[in-house]
């Protein structure tokens, strides 16, 4: 991912929600950096595969791609490229959502729990601290499918039939695993 120059550096904490136990992150990042390459971070430290697209939704306002068609949805979506994280996120304790793979719909809640401002630009390495779990594997169908699947690893003789649409990712010997990439 490498170093990024900044005035601050942010200290978050990641909950995939609607899970339990739940698969968490805590992570360091820097604050001028494009909610896109925050989404790219993202993606790295929670093990999804970049493969679906994706939304931040902080205060009530959209930050993605912007594509004509969610002008049809009344969706209002700002460019995430063009948003840099310490210009939405100012504050400690702020709640940020971001949700990834709008079919299975990955919800994630984003805390600020620190930022560490600098008087003038420093390098900063995103960087993550610490976690639980491995994330669900890409397209196993949700929340349901993700506790459908744990089910038949756990009874591989019993009524629950996994077929996944794309190779299994997590480790099938013990799920609960953390494995950021």
């Amino acid at each position: 991912m490498g170093s990024y120059q900044s005035t601050t550096r942010y200290h978050l904490s990641i909950r995939l929600t609607g899970i339990e136990p739940p698969i968490w992150r805590r992570i360091v990042v820097p604050g001028h950096i494009s909610l896109y390459r925050f989404h790219r971070m993202l993606q790295v430290v929670m093990g999804w595969e970049n493969a679906h697209l994706h939304q931040f939704i902080i205060a009530k306002t959209y930050y993605g791609e912007p594509d004509p068609e969610y002008a049809n949805a009344r969706i209002q979506m700002k460019n995430d490229r063009r948003t840099q994280l310490y210009g939405v996120a100012w504050q400690e304790n702020m709640q940020l959502v971001y949700e990834y793979d709008f079919g299975d719909g990955w919800r994630h809640e984003i805390t600020v729990e620190q930022i560490e401002r600098f008087q003038e630009y420093d390098w900063v390495m995103p960087r993550c601290l610490d976690g639980a779990r491995a994330c669900p594997p890409e397209d196993c169908g949700g929340i349901g499918g993700y506790s459908d699947l744990l089910e038949a690893l756990r009874n591989p003789g019993s009524q629950h039939f996994y077929p996944p649409k794309s190779p299994l990712r997590i480790c099938e010997d013990d799920p609960s695993s953390c494995s950021p990439r």
